[in-house]
């Protein structure tokens, strides 16, 4: 099992430079686009002049119009930060692939057309870069790449002498901005090759037990704040009777539906009105035709979103109320009269009370950036004064949960408060336990700026 990895790309580039002694720039450069005249693509940085002069910019919707991105650069390459091109010159690389350009080098053509990896052999896999995707039956390779206010698609279909390129510079509201391309790119290959395969014929008696559950691709970060994506992203499945199984968030569309399949061999899944495949491999894994630089592996039941998102929500409903309702009780409790808790009882409640300020501001916070994803993915790539501020919220809360946890101890030990006080707190104190279990999870602390 593997997967597409920028960091993997960028090894690669870097082997390039070490091999051949030049910087992987200049190297494509002199072996790649200086022999085919692709004068208006680079991978130096910063751009030359004469490029820079006709670079576009990226733009997302921003109130009622369009801002400006940023974009995406860094020592990345080949990964595409900050790689440029024209239309007309990936135009003319596609023709020199599929030509096998002798100017690339001998078999140089070819070895990248042809398949090195795949996730499960009875799918299709990758070349170096290109991935297989059949289309109405014939080889389809297909590569895409996606950086804050960027969108490019480029497709070959080899046998035809087809080459397809869509890129745009502009993000979407919902999220589609990814997809539009190879939705087109798929609509004028139907356009143009007919579809002459025969439908994969179901399979009657295939044993699904196992199969059915939640799934997450592997494919996530596992050091940003984009992880919390994986909380709301999770694939699932379940199984019909006679075998057929019910999918939802495998689709690369994210307006898409539930997928329905049939199956047609042991493991092996075609989806019904559809052209993809799924494949299981016996040890909790899922692979995909439609992308097959990535797996999706079967969660435990202390992994599952519904859990941490049952969590989550329990914790900050909690915290909001004793936010709310703890300096209201003060509040009484000085109008009647009654003599002031210990300074250690009263403590305790302000790092309650602090907890629950600092969960709200936090939730209610991250919900107005993660309203528009396109503005997230800007901040956690090129770094946000703003998003620092905000995970470091809850490396405070940490701080404020600890001397809640001793502050419940200390009011069972010393009897503070009435009984239904100390539940109280306790439950409290539980709510910011499960509450940062979570955003500990998700990647959603930080260390306070200081």
């Amino acid at each position: 099992m593997a997967r597409y990895d920028n960091y993997g790309v960028a090894l690669a580039g870097y082997l390039v430079q070490v091999v051949s002694g030049q910087p992987f720039a200049q190297y494509v450069q002199d072996h790649v686009f200086g022999p085919l005249g692709m004068t208006g693509t680079t991978f130096v940085q910063p751009h030359p002049a004469a490029i820079q002069v006709h670079v576009a910019d990226g733009y997302r919707p921003g109130g009622r119009g369009q801002v400006r991105e940023n974009g995406q650069y860094g020592a990345w390459s080949p990964t595409g930060a900050g790689t440029v091109a024209t239309a007309t010159d990936m135009g003319t690389f596609m023709i020199a692939q599929m030509a096998d350009d002798p100017r690339l080098g001998a078999g140089v053509a070819q070895s990248l057309r042809q398949q090195h990896f795949t996730m499960d052999p009875r799918l299709p896999g990758m070349g170096w870069m290109l991935q297989q995707a059949p289309r109405n039956g014939q080889p389809l390779l297909f590569k895409n790449g996606d950086v804050p206010g960027f969108h490019a698609n480029l497709a070959m279909l080899p046998d035809q002498k087809i080459g397809i390129y869509v890129v745009y510079n502009g993000d979407a509201t919902n999220g589609v901005a990814s997809w539009d391309g190879r939705d087109l790119i798929h609509q004028i290959v139907d356009r143009y090759v007919s579809d002459t395969s025969p439908a994969p014929k179901a399979v009657s008696g295939i044993d699904t037990s196992g199969l059915a559950g939640n799934y997450r691709v592997n494919r996530i970060s596992h050091t940003q704040v984009t992880k919390v994506v994986a909380l709301l992203s999770t694939a699932s499945v379940a199984v019909a009777p006679g075998g057929s199984l019910t999918t939802s968030g495998l689709s690369l569309n994210p307006n898409a539906g539930d997928q329905h399949w049939y199956p047609i061999g042991t493991g092996l899944f075609q989806e019904q009105a559809g052209q993809a495949q799924i494949a299981f491999d016996g040890k909790g894994n899922l692979f995909m035709s439609d992308d097959p630089t990535v797996a999706f592996t079967k969660l435990a039941w202390y992994s599952s979103p519904t859990l941490h998102q049952i969590m989550l929500g329990a914790g900050v409903v909690v915290l909001l109320v004793a936010f709310l309702w703890l300096p209201i009780l003060a509040l009484v409790r000085h109008r009647r009269g009654r003599p002031a808790y210990s300074r250690w009882a009263q403590a305790a409640r302000v790092a309650a009370w602090l907890t629950g300020g600092l969960t709200t501001v936090f939730i209610g916070w991250l919900a107005v950036l993660a309203s528009d994803m396109n503005a997230l993915t800007e901040s956690v790539v090129l770094g946000s004064v703003v998003l620092t501020v905000l995970l470091s919220l809850n490396g405070i809360a940490v701080a404020t949960t600890a001397a809640m946890i001793a502050g419940t101890g200390a009011a069972w030990a010393r009897r503070w408060w009435t009984v239904k006080g100390r539940m109280a707190y306790t439950i409290t104190t539980a709510a910011a336990i499960s509450y940062l279990m979570v955003a500990f999870t998700y990647n959603l602390i930080g260390t306070p700026i200081g």
